[in-house]
């Protein structure tokens, strides 16, 4: 992950990449230089009531457990993470800006380069919005997933596939305790 930064190259990056030409390209059709969108910067959740509740319920059993023990240290650290997750859970999402390029995805200020990515999979499950996954060159967080708002799955499918190959990404643990947090 780098600084976006319009004025750098990314020729020599590209070098092992198959890129194809507009007549050469599965769809055969002429594609924009930039695909751009607006996205959520975090996930919006139908039962917000039902997480919340789930989640209390849970803090409330360890800051319970921790006082049956005896353990003050692990009782106020349970408050202070709980006052946090509220505060974080609680404000407006706001939205970030989307692109990709030759260059590579541009996320907010944030330029993924064609070489940092392994893959991507446009994602049709997580309703009522769909989302692009990318594998990337990371240790604990190797999967990006970026909300495609607007932007026509199928045109940027296309767009992508000049540049890195898809493959289907399989849900990790992290996948589904996002999806139900």
């Amino acid at each position: 992950m780098k600084d976006f930064f319009p004025a750098e190259s990314n020729q020599e990056n590209r070098k092992n990449k198959q890129v194809y030409t507009n007549a050469e390209h599965p769809a055969e059709q002429t594609l924009p230089e930039i695909l751009s969108w607006e996205a959520s910067d975090h996930n919006t959740f139908t039962s917000i009531l039902k997480q919340h509740t789930i989640i209390i319920t849970i803090f409330t059993c360890i800051i319970g457990y921790a006082l049956y023990t005896e353990s003050p240290i692990m009782a106020v650290t349970f408050i202070l993470v709980g006052i946090v997750w509220f505060m974080i859970s609680e404000r407006k999402p706001g939205t970030v800006h989307c692109s990709v390029s030759s260059q590579g995805v541009v996320v907010g200020n944030s330029l993924y380069e064609y070489n940092a990515i392994q893959s991507f999979c446009i994602l049709y499950q997580r309703e009522p919005k769909s989302f692009v996954s990318f594998r990337i060159q990371a240790d604990a967080f190797p999967y990006l997933h970026i909300s495609l708002g607007t932007q026509d799955p199928e045109t940027l499918r296309t767009f992508l596939s000049q540049y890195i190959p898809e493959k289907t990404h399989r849900p990790g643990i992290v996948d589904m305790l996002d999806r139900f947090f």
